[in-house]
């Protein structure tokens, strides 16, 4: 299950608040959300993007 576009756009939008000398860098993958082109998919041997995550709770 991938993360919808306009999620992952908002997100980079963010990082980009924080880190503007990262725009040059993270750009190609703003046109790519913008020309309604997947980002999440393996196949897209240009750019995509990947996620994982690892929780741990000490109770249990």
């Amino acid at each position: 299950m991938g993360f919808p576009a306009p999620h992952i756009q908002d997100v980079v939008t963010s990082y980009l608040r924080q880190h503007p000398e990262e725009q040059a860098l993270l750009q190609l993958l703003l046109d790519r959300i913008a020309a309604g082109r997947g980002v999440t998919r393996r196949t897209d041997f240009d750019g995509h993007v990947t996620t994982s995550e690892a929780v741990s709770d000490p109770r249990f």
